[in-house]
């Protein structure tokens, strides 16, 4: 089998960041492809890439558990990867199996929370372009480049929540129902079925996005509490985070375990990950799992201290176009917009804006939706629920 010797700039970034294991780095390195089989040599050994059937991964960035002797004794390292892609800019064919030189400065090594201090590291906007959808509601779309100059395209929803509604968009009632087998079934649809299904309920839906994490694979069970119209669709009992509405219209970030009061008074609920901004500082961003670490398709939720609602979407996994997002980005990006309180919901995939502009009776895709095995054919992933934003009346 013949090895192929790719140059540097096969890498786009190397990023380590110390381990909750004790003498341990997490190393992730970005490539612009997606590749798999990966294996890094360093010295004389060779380790394999963390895993984690509950989070997704991205083929583009692989995260390596490595011994921080190891990595100061042998700096210089060797990813071994093979091409899934029957040609690309770098691999012959598919099949290829081919070797890229990286390399490990303990003087870079930083935690989540210092990368998140580091201007340097977030996207710096290259344009912003408003437009002015209904009143109160303002969509954005920011084009970016990080400071490896790697681009990044986002969709920025900034609404009042005076003259705009937010509920959460279903399929049918959201309620499961029994399957062939008699085992219980959550009904999925596409951001888009969801809004049209408001619509001809007779809401004013002007704008839509995904939401909460979902058993893919199985019976399409949310990951955490599902609330509209003030009825719990799923999980009364979740402590996972949630971006919701109270009945008052107040819109919070926020668990069940720190307000337990709010599961009486919410009118819609839908739930995400992590919590990345709090009170403006960073919040739980130095965790290991790679999930947080590696640029990825993202949609967030995030509150502003006037009272304004921001709901983005970042592309990903389509390096040419737009090459995601980390939680350290999200956190960056919000904050500069003014946001205080940041909410990461379910992304990969599943991350889609839809908008209907005044006058309009159609929804318009805005965003380019990159499922991880289908990164540009704009596939509409049917998921569990969304976000609804409507005129109120």
């Amino acid at each position: 089998m013949k090895i192929y010797k790719l140059d540097q700039s096969a890498v786009l970034g190397v990023e380590h960041m110390p381990s909750e294991r004790e003498g341990e780095v997490m190393l992730i390195i970005r490539l612009p492809e997606k590749t798999e089989n990966a294996c890094l040599l360093v010295g004389d050994k060779t380790y394999y890439p963390y895993t984690n059937k509950e989070e997704p991964y991205d083929k583009r960035s692989h995260a390596f558990y490595l011994p921080r002797a190891e990595l100061v004794a042998n700096p210089k390292l060797t990813l071994q990867v093979t091409s899934v892609a029957k040609k690309t800019k770098v691999f012959p064919h598919e099949g290829a199996t081919a070797t890229v030189e990286a390399f490990y400065d303990p003087a870079a090594e930083k935690t989540a929370d210092d990368f998140f201090a580091e201007t340097n590291h977030g996207f710096v906007p290259v344009s912003t372009t408003d437009t002015d959808i209904a009143d109160g509601l303002v969509y954005r779309r920011l084009s970016c480049r990080d400071k490896d100059g790697a681009p990044g395209e986002f969709f920025l929803l900034i609404a009042d929540p005076k003259k705009i509604g937010f509920t959460a968009g279903v399929n049918g009632t959201g309620l499961p129902a029994p399957d062939e087998n008699g085992n219980p079934l959550y009904p999925i649809g596409t951001v888009l079925q969801m809004a049209e299904q408001a619509v001809s309920e007779g809401l004013d839906v002007l704008a839509a996005t995904n939401a909460d994490f979902f058993d893919i694979y199985g019976d399409f069970h949310p990951a955490g509490l599902c609330v509209k119209n003030g009825r719990v669709l799923a999980n009364a009992d979740s402590d996972r985070p949630f971006f919701g509405v109270l009945k008052d219209g107040t819109p919070v970030i926020a668990t069940l375990k720190e307000h337990p009061e709010y599961m009486e008074l919410l009118d819609m609920a839908v739930c995400g990950s992590h919590v990345v901004l709090r009170d403006g500082a960073p919040f739980r961003l130095a965790f290991p799992e790679p999930f947080s670490g590696i640029r990825a398709p993202r949609t967030c939720v995030g509150l502003t201290p006037d009272g304004r609602v921001m709901v983005m979407v970042a592309d990903g996994r389509i390096p040419t176009y737009s090459i995601g997002a980390t939680l350290v980005d999200l956190a960056l990006i919000m904050r500069s917009l003014g946001c205080t309180e940041v909410i990461n919901l379910d992304g990969g995939g599943s991350s889609t804006v839809f908008l209907r502009r005044a006058g309009e009776q159609e929804f318009k895709l805005q965003n380019r939706p990159a499922d991880i095995d289908r990164p540009n054919d704009c596939l509409i992933r049917p998921i569990y629920n969304g976000i609804l934003l409507y005129r109120k009346s």
